[in-house]
Formats: C-alpha cells, structure tokens, sequence
C-alpha cells in the first residue's frame, strides 16, 4: 500500500557580484569564499566532498557550483510550507552574509545576490532553481507522460515573469528561462536543456527513486513557492499509487506549447494535445487538480493536500478570470504592472509595444521584408500619436529599465524591489510567518534524515577537519567508518559502521573539485 509519507526539496542557483568603490567587479574567486566563510560563522557545518561545499547544521546545503556561482539547497522536507521556510531562510543567511563580506577589510564596497533567472547581457546565461521528489513503487520511465503536461501548464503560476532574454525587443514573458529550454527531455542540466530532466541518481538507498525538475524559476511570491512545490508533489502522489492523471492531457509538442503559454499574459492561448484536441494552460490545470481532488481524502496522500487544492483553485479561478488581479500575489503578475507603469512614465502605450518590435527590429535591419515595411509601420505609429524617430531611443531606455528591473526584482537584502514593496505592505502572497522562517535558519526538519544529519553536524562540527558530509552518509577516513543517512525516512540514529566496500560513483568532475579546493586554498 502506498504511503501518504514524502520527501523533496529545492536548490537555487544565484548570480553573486561583489564591486570595489569605483564600481568594477571584483574576482569571484576570491569573494565567494567570504560568503561561504560568514554563513559557516553562524552555522555549524561539515565539508561536503567538492571542496567549497557545506553541510548546515539545519540540514541545508550551501555550496559554489561549477559556474562559480552560490547554491542553496534546502533541507528534504515533509510538507510545501516547510519548503518555502528554508528556501526563505536560506536567503536570510546569504543576505546577511552578503553584508558581513562588505564588512570585511577586503575592497569590497558592495556584495550583490540576486534570484534572478536569465542574464540581460549574457543571453546564454541563465540561474536555475530546481527540485527534487522522492518516490518509490513506479518505474522512472512511467512519469515523463504524466507530468510534463503539468510541468508545461504550470507556467501561468510559477512563472517568474520577465523580457525574453533572446529579443532585442520588449516581449514580456511569463517565464524567461523557457527560452533557454530546447528539448522535451534531456540529461544534462547545463546544456540541451529539457523540461523533463532524466536523472537517475536517487542519493538514497535502492528502491527510491528521485524526480529531478530543472524547467522551473526562481521565485519571490511565496505562494507561487508553495504551489510550484505542492501542486508537483501530489501528482508524484497520484502516479507512485497507480494513477495516470496525465494520459488524457498528453500535448502534441510539448516544448511549442510551453513557449506559447508563457507568451501570453491573458493565459488564453491554446495548445494542441496528442488526442488533437486544444486546451489552455489553465484546462490542464484543472484537469490535474480535479484529478487530485478525487483521492484528496485516500488514506495515502498527504495532510495538506485539502491546503494545497484549495490554494491551487483559487489562484486557477483568479487568473482565469482577471490575471490582473494576482498583480500583488504571484511573480509574473506582480512585474508586469511594473512594466506597464513604467511604459507609461516613458510615454510608450504597452498595448502597441508589438509594433514598436517590428520597428526596432526593422531599423536593426533584421530581415529584408521588415525593412520593406518601415514605412507602413511608420504610418501605423504616426496614426496612433508616436514618433519613430524619437520613439526608438525612448523604446531602448524602456527596455534598459525593464532589464534592471528585472535582475534587481529579486535582489537579496532590503534593497530588493520585492522586498520594498512587501516591506511596505502591498503584496499578498505569504504563506509561513517570520518565526518558521527564523526556525528554519537554526533548526532542521522535524521529520526524516535530514533532522538525523542536522543533529550530527551540530555534534561534530568541531572535528570537521577529518570528516566529509553528503545528502546520505557522513564519511569519518581516519576512523574508517561511516554513518549511513540512506534510508530518507530514517528516525533513529544507528551509529557508526564500517563503510561499504561497493564503490560509489563520485559526483561532478575532478576539474570542478580541484577549482573549488583551490577556492578555500586547500
């Protein structure tokens, strides 16, 4: 019989610059070990196995990835709230360690973190914020027809929102980092994204199997957190208990679909399905969560799934009739009001940015038939008021700002524009408190192993030295012994034991280890 228990979690990449007084960057290489040295200052922590790498004393992960660039990793947690408290509290500590490295007597006069998914300048560079479900009884290959239609839709509501970092233009788009998506599936997380990551690499004992999710965003909205987290889980839910909620939603092109959806902010655009039927963004929603709602009651789904389905209609409910109206609850939302308050201030009307496109796109010289038209779409703008020859430098500010915007949306610390605006009281979104956050910072999930490795970090970080820490074990060399962590649901501490001879495969490159030992000067 299936179990109601289960276990995932989240891990966000984020864009780190440190700058001197007159502004220029300074070396990554030498300022990303400050940020790591304040946070283990504040935490009792073990070394992971890449070098640059720490196990907290909450159960979270805080460690330098192979683009030279911070991740958090929360703790397994139990429940979406859960979630959404460590990823929370995961930015607390980074923010305030951004401001112990400005403390510091090193050159740095500003330490920027920024939860932002796609670079402006770099179009190639992009910051993931991925997830992992733990699930047993179902083999992998059975999940990719029964949840990319929901990793598809989902769009309308965990979408960060922002330009579509590969236009010259000002095309708003639900989720920027759809652009950088390029196949259906895929085994890579860095390049030939997929929206379904096939990873077999469970970091459990046999039997379990992990759903790793790379085609989603970081998010500010805490709601948007909580549903991207829960709405995913339950249906991992339906299909380790033998249901199939996506077979009758299956899309034709998976990867069309999802760029059309996030292209359109009145969530109205339509999709083919395999059956040669069309269905919105939301109709799919809705198909998974009435399909959710039949066996919210079955013994082997979990306490909050009531929580979440209530949740999930709502928003569904909301953005169906007036998308407009979750402009102070859900990230894409909430920044195209900004975007559209700032067109405003620069005189341009949003509803006719799609010719000001073609224009720019035409004075760039684009292609041969957009040059053809100028002059049509000269009259068109001059019909409606707008000048062409001043509108152009006027339409690059624009998107200058809105590029800006968008990186410093999620700016970590009291700076942030989302952290303004719900410092000041004009956001609805929060599902957990300050106290679960401020817990969240300390102290490891109540449930599972993470609790078990917390408690062991905290009672060994003093011997750090001769020990290393990963999601499953704690490795003792000197002593030869190793403290097992494999089973996830794990309670009670078993103590130490002699290591398994089976070798394991070590994870990330040599290359990769050698340049994060050389960031700690190891």
């Amino acid at each position: 019989m299936t179990s109601s228990r289960m276990l995932f979690g989240v891990e966000t990449e984020l864009a780190f610059t440190a700058l001197d007084k007159s502004g220029r960057p300074l070396d990554r290489e030498q300022t990303l070990p400050l940020l790591l040295g304040s946070v283990g200052r504040r935490l009792p922590y073990l070394n992971g196995e890449s070098g640059c790498d720490l196990f907290l004393g909450n159960g979270a992960r805080l460690y330098i990835d192979c683009g030279l660039h911070p991740e958090w990793s929360t703790p397994e947690c139990t429940t979406p709230a859960e979630v959404v408290s460590y990823l929370r509290a995961g930015e607390t500590l980074l923010a305030q360690a951004a401001q112990d490295v400005e403390r510091s007597k090193r050159r740095v006069a500003r330490a920027l973190l920024l939860k932002c998914n796609v670079d402006y300048i770099d179009t190639s560079a992009t910051w993931g914020s991925h997830e992992s479900y733990l699930y047993t009884g179902v083999h992998p290959s059975v999940l990719p027809d029964q949840l990319i239609p929901h990793l598809v839709s989902r769009v309308v509501f965990t979408g960060a929102g922002g330009l579509n970092p590969k236009s010259p233009g000002i095309e708003f788009t639900l989720a920027p980092r759809v652009a950088h998506l390029e196949k259906v599936m895929s085994t890579s997380s860095t390049d030939g994204r997929g929206i379904f990551h096939v990873k077999h690499e469970s970091l459990a004992r046999d039997g379990y199997h992990r759903l790793h999710v790379l085609a989603g965003e970081s998010l500010c909205s805490q709601l948007a957190d909580y549903l991207r987290v829960g709405t995913t889980a339950l249906i991992v839910k339906l299909v380790e208990a033998g249901i199939r909620p996506g077979d009758d939603v299956r899309l034709a092109r998976p990867l069309k679909a999802m760029q059309d959806f996030v292209a359109d902010p009145c969530c109205r655009a339509r999709a083919r399905l395999a059956a040669r039927r069309t269905k919105t963004a939301i109709e799919i929603q809705r198909h998974y969560l009435e399909q959710v709602e039949r066996v919210a009651d079955a013994a082997f789904m979990p306490a909050w799934t009531g929580d979440v389905c209530r949740r999930w209609r709502h928003v569904l409910d909301a953005l169906e009739t007036n998308p407009d109206s979750m402009g102070t609850t859900l990230d894409w939302p909430i920044k195209l009001s900004i975007f559209k308050a700032r067109a405003r201030h620069h005189g341009l009307d949003w509803e006719i940015l799609p010719v000001w496109n073609r224009v720019f796109d035409s004075r760039q010289g684009m292609t041969p038939s957009l040059r053809a038209n100028a002059a049509s779409l000269v009259r068109d703008l001059s019909s409606r008021g707008q000048s062409p020859a001043e509108g152009c430098d006027t339409f690059r500010t624009l998107r200058s700002e809105l590029c800006e915007i968008d990186t410093r949306f999620g700016q970590l610390g009291p700076d942030g524009i989302f952290t303004t605006m719900d410092d000041a009281g004009v956001l609805d979104h929060r599902v957990v408190n300050a106290h679960q956050i401020a817990r969240a910072v300390y102290a490891a999930p109540a449930v599972g192993r993470a609790r078990l490795r917390g408690e062991q970090i905290k009672k060994l970080s003093s011997r750090r030295d001769s020990l290393k820490c990963n999601w499953h074990r704690i490795v003792d060399a000197p002593g030869r012994r190793v403290l097992d962590l494999s089973d996830p649901f794990k309670e009670t501490d078993d103590g130490w034991a002699k290591p398994d001879r089976k070798p394991r495969r070590r994870e990330g490159a040599e290359s990769v280890q050698a340049l994060l030992h050389a960031l700690l000067g190891q």
